[in-house]
């Protein structure tokens, strides 16, 4: 009985543990009111941030651009705008080049290394989702998807 109250018991920090673990993992710009990243269901205005021409629009944090790695998949990503493989031109693209709207968009650490991020805003220029993606220039067909859902 008392293994059994012990296993329990350690089975709870390990969990509280993980919980805290993931919550640090990716942290929310303080006090900045903002909801944590990886929810569609976010409907929030941000200043300096709009629709592109009223479409959905996608603001790329491509962290920092000295960093090779950052500066070779944005480079990537630009050329293969409006290709098969790319972000269709139907949907705005803005690559934020100012760390104070990429800390506003609670992506800090697209500010401070190479760890890329971007926020979808819908046409009506409300922030929608957000999330870090090292991969993002692989992924555009989940962007794409995403951004027709904004319209």
């Amino acid at each position: 009985m008392v293994r059994r109250i012990v296993a329990l018991g350690v089975a709870q920090v390990a969990a509280i543990a993980a919980v805290a673990a993931y919550a640090t993992a990716a942290p929310l710009v303080p006090d900045s009111g903002l909801e944590q990243i990886d929810l569609v269901s976010l409907h929030q205005r941000v200043p300096g941030v709009g629709a592109v021409a009223g479409k959905p629009t996608l603001y790329l944090a491509p962290g920092l651009t000295t960093d090779p790695k950052c500066a070779a998949a944005l480079s990537r990503y630009l050329r293969s705008r409006d290709t098969p493989t790319g972000l269709p031109n139907r949907f705005g693209l803005v690559v934020i080049a100012d760390g104070t709207v990429v800390r506003r968009l609670a992506l800090p650490r697209a500010a401070a290394g190479c760890h890329p991020g971007y926020a979808l805003v819908d046409g009506r220029g409300f922030v929608r989702y957000r999330t870090y993606d090292g991969g993002y220039p692989d992924h555009t067909g989940e962007q794409a998807i995403l951004l027709d859902a904004l319209r």
